[in-house]
């Protein structure tokens, strides 16, 4: 671990490897002015220790005289990013915790998050925590304005570490409390004497590991794999990569009679199966960990095919095996021409879903459904919506309802707040990306994956771009029932498909853990 002064902060960086992935999360620390920094980083210190080695810990020297210039949330951010850009890693998001009156109305942090962070110049706020905070009314209104942005707000505070004459800030205090819905719910410790010193212990006892669960820190990659030209099959260049753990939770009917119900094995680099577990049907679907390559050293699937493919839509399909019905092929026309931009109709994120095991593909539906409303997603991407078939005015809101999906199938929050359109995923701009805690660097495939149903693992994401101008492209999951995105399809989208520009996204083993913690009771 590496620890920096800059002028206004002390920044801790961990160490990771260059064969670590480089997300990470970031918690800026802003200390009250009764507390030395001294003592106030070791009450982090002692309270949580190991986050100094998983994230970016950022600690303030005050809340009142820093030394910026120009944007003060750019200001803010400019003291961690160069350093964390400099040592390979990405910031993946950030929390913040306030400490006594870095909370008050006279902190030049709160006097500017409204107009700088809540007019969207930042939008990747996780977590917010309050550690007996100086109520004053800039810092309830920013708790509301924040909590639009999805970050969730975590309070601990006690009266009687606060003098007499302070009595009407805690008068907002009670009324924040009972006028606003925290979710946790906040904790008076009532502390018959003055905790001052311990409740930043008494906050990471209560919320430390519900906290942890939010954040990111670089995970070991795969290891490096070659590619066998001759048979297309995968062998492993070095060891083989750890077996992930089997869900307890999940009965392993590897050596049962499935009854004819498609069977979804994840299987490790030898082939030995790591998990399985039913979902309907007869057929049988295979994730294996070993195809999580680099871009450089994998098979693009389009050995020896054809540039027929023109701008009448579907001209070389057909003899590339991608057949498909009139009614389809109409129908996927309509697609293409359709698409909306992926912000169309955002909204405030809402109610938070349910998450919880799914034992259908229509009980997935729904919860993706709810999905889209805590994540803010347009009120047409809904559960009524996505169970039916492309309608035009309906649909075209491909990336958002991507995302309510994908977040329904692992139960992973951030994997469907991702932003920009279809073709932002694909290899037609590369603006976008899905987290690499959770999703492998995409991969380009070719017309094989299409016409291939055995190519295909359920999580897979196919982006593409469109020929012809036109815009967004399109995106799409794999359920193992149907690839879906804003509607149900009957099969990925073919029409004005600009081949040089498909790609394929796959889950890592964190992701395929996800995937079998959250699907693994559909039968």
């Amino acid at each position: 671990m590496a620890v920096i002064e800059t002028k206004n902060s002390t920044i801790y960086l961990p160490s990771f490897g260059s064969n670590y992935t480089t997300d990470i999360s970031v918690i800026l620390f802003f200390p009250t002015d009764d507390v030395t920094k001294t003592a106030y980083t070791s009450m982090i210190t002692s309270s949580v220790t190991d986050w100094f080695n998983k994230y970016v810990i950022v600690i303030f020297n005050g809340f009142k005289k820093l030394s910026f210039t120009g944007n003060f949330w750019t200001s803010i951010q400019s003291e961690f990013v160069d350093v964390i850009t400099k040592n390979n890693l990405v910031v993946n998001d950030i929390s913040l915790c306030f400490f006594v009156n870095s909370s008050s109305d006279s902190s030049l942090v709160q006097e500017n998050m409204s107009k700088d962070v809540l007019s969207s110049k930042v939008s990747n706020f996780t977590n917010l925590m309050l550690i007996d905070p100086y109520p004053e009314g800039k810092i309830v209104q920013n708790i509301k304005d924040l909590s639009t942005k999805g970050t969730k707000t975590y309070l601990i505070y006690n009266t009687l570490n606060w003098n007499a004459k302070f009595s009407l800030k805690f008068t907002n205090l009670s009324s924040l409390v009972s006028s606003y819905s925290f979710n946790p719910t906040p904790i008076n410790t009532k502390d018959v004497n003055k905790d001052r010193n311990k409740i930043v212990g008494k906050f990471f006892t209560k919320w430390k590991s519900v906290i942890e669960s939010t954040l990111i820190t670089p995970t070991l990659k795969p290891d490096p794999i070659t590619e066998n030209k001759g048979n297309k099959e995968f062998t492993e260049n070095k060891t083989p990569e750890k077996t992930p753990e089997t869900n307890s939770d999940i009965e392993n009917p590897v050596s049962k009679d499935t009854g004819g119900k498609l069977k979804m094995t994840f299987n490790g680099i030898d082939n030995s199966t790591v998990n399985t577990f039913s979902i309907s049907n007869s057929l049988e679907f295979q994730i294996l960990i070993d195809q999580t390559v680099d871009s450089q050293n994998t098979d693009d699937f389009s050995d020896g095919l054809d540039d027929e493919y023109t701008e009448t839509g579907f001209e070389g399909l057909e003899e590339a095996g991608i057949i498909l019905t009139p009614l389809e092929k109409d129908l996927q026309l309509s697609v293409a021409a359709s698409q909306e931009d992926a912000s169309t109709g955002l909204t405030p994120p809402g109610t938070p879903a349910n998450i919880k095991p799914v034992s259908n593909f229509d009980a997935l539906l729904k919860l993706a459904g709810d999905c889209a409303r805590e994540l803010g997603k347009n009120p047409r991407v809904k559960y009524e919506n996505l169970k039916k078939g492309y309608i035009k005015g309906v649909h075209g809101l491909c990336p958002q309802g991507t995302q309510a999906v994908i977040y329904a199938m692992t139960g992973v929050k951030k994997l469907g707040q991702q932003s920009g359109n279809a073709d932002y995923f694909s290899f037609k701009y590369n603006k976008s990306s899905f987290p690499s805690s959770h999703y492998n660097p995409k991969i380009k495939v070719g017309k094989d994956y299409w016409k291939d149903k055995s190519k295909w693992q359920v999580g897979d994401v196919i982006a593409v771009g469109y020929t012809g101008g036109k815009p967004y492209g399109h995106i799409q999951v794999w359920t193992g029932y149907n690839w879906m995105s804003d509607f149900k399809q009957n099969a990925l989208q073919s029409s004005h498909v600009d081949w040089d520009t498909p790609a394929l996204w796959r889950l890592n083993e964190n992701g395929i853990k996800a995937v079998s913690k959250q699907m693994g009771q559909i039968s």
